[in-house]
């Protein structure tokens, strides 16, 4: 995730601009307009975030590489991350793991660390992985 900045920092709110595809009401963009609520409140009003939710950035494509170009600073994306690293795959087989510990063990362990290496160097990203559940096997 990449904050984006121009002119004088004291004098100027800093935006941060979040994409993601899901609709209002989902956990998703729960989450995610609680987290512009929290930024705002622990920055004192020095930052913002502008949550684009439903599309309105795109869909996932456009919206990761509205990242990597900084028009978003942000986003919330699913399988999209699977074009910039095969390796992210991993995730859609849900059956290599034996519960959601476990995937967060891989994820945040030298797998995950790997995976977000090439991905900062070959798409300028980094990623944070969170999940809305499993599915019932």
């Amino acid at each position: 995730m990449l904050l984006a900045a121009s002119g004088p920092a004291a004098a100027q709110q800093k935006i941060i601009k979040l994409g993601l595809t899901a609709a209002e009401g989902t956990p998703e963009v729960v989450a995610s307009r609680e987290f512009a609520k929290i930024l705002a409140a622990k920055s004192k009003g020095a930052m913002r975030a502008d949550v684009l939710a439903g599309g309105l950035a795109g869909g996932e494509r456009d919206i990761v590489e509205g990242q990597q170009i900084g028009s978003l600073q942000m986003s919330v994306v699913s399988g999209i991350i699977q074009n910039f690293d095969p390796a992210m795959m991993i995730l859609e087989y849900e059956f290599l793991f034996k519960n959601e510990d476990h995937v967060r063990k891989v994820m945040n362990g030298p797998i995950g660390e790997q995976i977000n290496k090439r991905l900062a160097e070959k798409a300028k990203l980094a990623i944070c992985r969170s999940s809305c559940g499993r599915r019932a096997s």
